[in-house]
């Protein structure tokens, strides 16, 4: 201490009132002759305050921050220059009132007495704690208050106003924030990146452009993601696995592919609940076969993705069982996950599927007479010759069916091992049902059937004798077996039940098809694909 200080200090121990606060501003604020020391500032100043100089108060309020009021036992004091009109004292009582306090309306009421004396930050704070629940009125105070702050000249209101603006769904004044507050705040500021990362997630779900910085979208995407921000850590690997160019461009990302960190994104995003990060790790698994493991991997993920419910990992699954299918039990599962999706309209699903069956449609009307006529004598064979010509069944496969058994929620389970010792004849098969008439002969035929034996040994006799049967009733019919049996030989057949045959047939399947999922908006394709929903029309 110098000795210019001297008069004062003795004054000070005297109780001198003046001296006192002339003391405490001097450390507190480190005003020469004294150095710069806090709490003997504060030590002297809260003297000066008991010996009933108010503008130490004062000087207190303004000096020190709201937990350093509360830490120093100087709410009192807080409370009394607040009630004397000093607007700085307004502001921290009413934040400490609202948030940490006694009650909320009065910390709010006197928020609002700052922000009526023209208090700027005033406005900030009042704002703040009104976005704290800023739904209905309280939410659409908090944009107004930050709305004027900004336009007054306070930048730092940008960002609050867009959390805000965020909070009460006004979208206009997030994204015009958004974009103020990206010219004023440093773009690795994790509150800012908060804000893109969610502008980023509204953008790719309602299609808007979003008109920010490359750096500022580049930094939200790697900070956020370094917090542990699942959205983020799912759009970054995403991008950098090359699955979003658009993304790519605008954050002005080298176009190399990163598969090594895009790889460890997109686990970790999935492993925090983001089901389509499965699906991506799939494709990039199926994009990059050279990968240790890839087909293993890509087939592990997008089990997981369809355990998750994610909606297009039963087609993908679906689709790569199909595709790697090895018999028709392989068949049976492939098609039990790509028939939902053929309902609801996607098209590879159903090309898929279409390649499995062929119903017969040929002559419809001249079809039903003849089956509604040999319903009256022959109830069990009508019953086989409509399965038959809706699900695309042979003669053989028709007539030794047990529609009973063979019934599937996806279709029917083609099985006639009981009568044949051929191999390539008794081989089973899984048809998948196409149509609405499809499911109702096959729902008609299993109430038949039901408690029949469609054995050799049942009442339709031996495959000789139910041969000699369809051939005696359509001899009194204008109709031949063509009409309700496909024509299809052993190597159709064979190309039918998966494997190598059905991949050579079909190898134009294998890749993509132009158009994967119809268009909600679009006229129906074909009452086949819109009304193949099981037990209705």
């Amino acid at each position: 201490m110098r000795r210019e200080a001297l008069p004062l200090l003795r004054a000070a121990r005297r109780g001198n009132a003046v001296a006192l606060f002339e003391l405490g501003r001097g450390y507190l604020l480190g005003q020469a002759p004294l150095p710069y020391h806090p709490d003997t500032g504060i030590r002297y100043l809260k003297q000066s305050t008991q010996a009933g100089h108010r503008a130490a108060g004062h000087l207190l309020v303004a000096s020190l921050a709201l937990d350093a009021l509360v830490s120093h036992g100087l709410v009192e004091e807080l409370v009394r220059c607040a009630s004397e009109g000093s607007t700085d004292a307004q502001i921290k009582l009413g934040v400490w009132l609202a948030t940490d306090g006694r009650t909320r309306a009065e910390g709010l009421d006197w928020l609002r007495r700052a922000e009526r004396a023209g208090h700027t930050s005033a406005r900030v704070a009042l704002a703040h704690v009104l976005s704290e629940d800023a739904t209905g009125q309280a939410g659409g105070e908090s944009v107004r208050l930050l709305r004027a702050a900004a336009a007054g000249g306070n930048e730092s209101a940008w960002v609050p106003l867009a959390r805000a603006a965020l909070a009460n769904e006004d979208d206009a004044a997030f994204w015009h924030a958004l974009q103020r507050a990206c010219q004023t705040v440093h773009p690795e500021d994790r509150e800012l990146a908060m804000l893109v990362v969610e502008a980023l997630r509204l953008d790719q779900q309602r299609t808007r452009v979003l008109d920010l910085p490359g750096e500022h979208l580049r930094c939200a995407l790697t900070v956020r993601s370094d917090l542990r921000d699942a959205c983020a850590t799912y759009m970054l690997g995403r991008m950098l696995a090359g699955f979003d160019e658009p993304l790519r461009v605008r954050c002005r990302v080298p176009a190399a592919r990163k598969l090594g960190r895009a790889l460890s994104l997109l686990q970790s995003a999935a492993d925090s609940g983001v089901g389509e990060a499965l699906l991506v790790l799939a494709d990039l698994y199926r994009a990059h076969p050279n990968l240790p493991y890839a087909s293993r991997h890509g087939r592990y993920y997008l089990e997981r993705a369809v355990r998750a419910n994610v909606p297009a990992a039963r087609a993908r699954l679906g689709e790569q069982r199909l595709l790697q299918a090895r018999g028709s039990e392989d068949l049976a599962q492939a098609i039990e996950l790509l028939q939902p999706h053929a309902r609801q309209g996607d098209l590879r699903a159903l090309a898929l599927l279409s390649t499995l069956a062929r119903p017969v449609n040929d002559d419809d009307e001249l079809a039903q007479a003849v089956l509604t006529q040999l319903t009256t004598r022959h109830a069990l064979l009508a019953c086989r010759l409509a399965l038959a010509r809706s699900f695309g069944l042979t003669q053989h496969e028709a007539l030794t069916l047990d529609p009973h058994r063979a019934y599937r929620p996806w279709g029917l389970w083609v099985d006639p091992g009981l009568f044949f010792t051929q191999r390539r004849k008794r081989a089973s098969r899984a048809v998948p049902c196409l149509s609405v008439v499809a499911h109702e002969a096959l729902m008609r035929a299993q109430a038949v059937f039901r408690g029949i034996d469609c054995g050799p040994a049942g009442p339709e006799g031996d495959y000789r004798q139910r041969v000699y049967t369809l051939t005696a009733a359509l001899r009194r019919t204008p109709a031949t077996p063509a009409l309700f049996f496909a024509s299809l030989t052993l190597r159709q057949l064979d190309a039918m039940r998966g494997g190598l045959a059905w991949r050579r047939r079909h190898a134009e399947l294998l890749q993509p098809l132009g158009v994967k999922r119809a268009d909600a908006s679009a006229a129906p394709l074909s009452p086949t694909i819109e009304q193949v929903a099981y037990g209705s029309r």
